[in-house]
């Protein structure tokens, strides 16, 4: 079982460059919000979404490992991986601490970048619908049907009609 140890402690591992360079993108994306560089937001989203692929593999293998323990040393099925910690040597349980301390830091910090882009985006759809509010259609409604094709609102026509002959 010390092999299927080892093995998990090799995948931790790789998950603190992969955060770092998550963290680093999402840096870059603040940037280019701020910018409004749609072609370079869109060269970044392409690079995350790599990324995020490559951790969801890591966290595909980390859970076959983590099931192997679990069947070894007997915690319940889906433990945590902070569950799994009375069950390993206190040289393993350390690793094990240290890895989630850190990936707990970063995984905060990317949440705190990713707040700001949130509020990046949203200031600037405000902004992108203040726009259209003011150069759209005065003083009609206007509606988009589902093939694509725009109605106006119009009175009825017997609304219209001087009704006195």
């Amino acid at each position: 079982m010390n092999d299927v140890l080892r093995r998990l402690m090799a995948l931790l591992k790789q998950y603190p460059e992969i955060m770092e360079q998550i963290i680093s993108l999402a840096c870059t994306q603040t940037e280019m919000l701020k910018k409004a560089d749609g072609e370079g937001l869109f060269n970044i989203v392409k690079k995350q979404e790599e990324l995020v692929l490559q951790l969801a593999g890591l966290e595909y293998s980390r859970q076959e490992l983590q099931a192997c323990l679990e069947k070894a040393y007997g915690p319940a099925a889906g433990v945590t991986l902070s569950g799994l910690l009375p069950f390993v040597s206190s040289e393993i349980r350390a690793e094990i601490e240290e890895f989630l301390i850190c990936f707990n830091k970063r995984v905060r910090k990317l949440h705190e970048i990713n707040q700001d882009n949130r509020v990046l985006i949203l200031y600037a759809l405000q902004f992108t619908n203040r726009v259209l509010s003011m150069v759209g259609p005065a003083g009609k409604e206007v509606t988009y049907q589902g093939k694509g094709e725009l109605k106006e609102k119009r009175e009825a026509a017997s609304l219209r009609l001087n009704k006195v002959v």
